[in-house]
């Protein structure tokens, strides 16, 4: 009986020391989740289609996974429209997917789609269906990322964008 009383109490501090023990622990650096920060984009489009034309904007995307991106960009500028210029707003929301988002390479290709709101000057409010593709270029220093974008929807329209960096990856 008291073996059997030296037993219990044996296996209950065992299982204290365990649970104290485990608590102590924390994740290393390497082990910690990475968070999905929003990352900050601004950008400048040329309009080639129909008529031609210059969009800048401003957007923000999310990372969805590691390979998925998902963003809104809100552009204003002036387009061509019968013989005179016309002023035009954007509103495009779109998912890319990267083929490097680890940054394992110096450029990094996706490829994205998405619907956009466009809104030419009196003209009607039109949605769109939008198809992306694009090369994002080495890291200039710690402030940015620039990519060049070729956009199909609405019209063909040739950007440049610079997106903030991710603490990890694209």
């Amino acid at each position: 009986m008291r073996a059997a009383s030296t037993i219990r109490s044996l296996a209950l501090g065992v299982m204290l020391a365990a649970s104290l023990a485990s608590s102590l622990v924390t994740p290393l650096g390497a082990q910690a989740p990475v968070r999905a920060m929003p990352q900050r984009e601004g950008r400048l489009d040329a309009v080639l289609t129909p008529g031609g034309g210059v969009l800048a904007g401003v957007g923000v995307n999310r990372r969805f996974g590691w390979y998925a991106r998902g963003g809104a960009t809100l552009s204003v500028g002036a387009v061509r429209a019968g013989d005179g210029w016309a002023a035009m707003q954007r509103l495009e929301v779109v998912s890319r997917f990267l083929f490097d988002p680890f940054g394992e390479h110096r450029r990094g290709v996706y490829g994205g789609a998405g619907v956009a709101v466009r809104h030419l000057a009196g003209d009607v409010t039109r949605p769109e269906l939008v198809l992306v593709a694009g090369v994002e270029g080495p890291r200039v220093g710690t402030a940015m990322i620039p990519a060049v974008e070729v956009s199909l929807g609405g019209g063909l329209r040739i950007g440049m964008v610079w997106r903030r960096p991710r603490p990890v990856g694209r």
